[in-house]
């Protein structure tokens, strides 16, 4: 009568899916510039170093054997939120630096692709109510435009750059309010991570400010009436893999 009863559990458990949950994977993001890792050591164009580079990442799929994308599931983590992760350094405090997605399941040797950007009904909320990394002070705008997906700056002996990406062309009553529609440029990027290998996947991201001379001249915050950013999104569309 054990037997019996055990069998049928042990068979009700195959029918309910009582597996063991997915092992959590560290994938390393690696960002370059040209060729060779971006970090606060780094030296651009003879002059310029590293301040601040943060990203948003969502909609975070690989490349199935059937070659179709298949949408991972984030695991929740100080840095991780609702699909959401927030990789990046301040360089000013570089020990606060992320540079690992938590995913699930054995992804070595899967290829990657993400979004550069926050959902629109993640990117208007009130970031003071909102979870980590949804409360970033620094990578937010107001309600209206939301989050900044990516800051980018860089300073030299004698100036500073900055590179901030995020929605433009957003319509609410203030820009204390959150906009019912989405904006006319929501400004999010997919992005191919390459192929995951030994745990790592590169993003290059020097080919977004090709023919950018960089200058407190050539500031960008998504202005799509801004000259250098007219060049950044067309090096970004120009740059950016077709990923159906």
């Amino acid at each position: 009568m054990k037997y019996i009863l055990w069998v049928n559990v042990i068979i009700l458990c195959m029918l309910m899916g009582c597996s063991q949950p997915e092992k959590q994977r560290l994938i390393t993001v690696e960002v370059y510039f040209n060729g060779s890792p971006l970090n606060c050591n780094s030296v651009i164009d003879n002059k310029w170093q590293l301040s601040q580079l943060y990203l948003y990442l969502s909609n975070i799929a690989m490349l199935n054997e059937q070659q179709l994308w298949q949408p991972i599931s984030l695991t929740e983590t100080p840095t991780q939120h609702q699909n959401v992760a927030l990789l990046g350094i301040n360089c000013a405090d570089e020990a606060n630096a992320t540079w690992q997605l938590a995913l699930s399941g054995d992804l070595e040797g899967k290829q990657l692709k993400a979004t550069v950007g926050v959902p629109f009904d993640l990117n208007h909320q009130n970031p003071m109510t909102q979870q980590s990394p949804l409360n970033v002070p620094n990578m937010f705008w107001v309600w209206q435009t939301g989050h900044k997906f990516m800051r980018f700056e860089m300073q030299s002996n004698t100036e500073n750059w900055l590179f901030h990406l995020g929605s433009t062309g957003c319509s609410s009553a203030s820009a204390l309010r959150s906009p019912k529609q989405a904006c006319v440029h929501p400004n999010r990027v997919s992005i191919s991570l390459g192929t995951i290998k030994q745990g790592v996947v590169q993003l290059d991201i020097a080919p977004w400010f090709h023919d950018i001379v960089f200058s407190e001249h050539s500031n960008c915050k998504s202005a799509r009436d801004n000259i250098a950013c007219q060049l950044i999104f067309a090096n970004i569309a120009r740059h950016t893999p077709n990923m159906l």
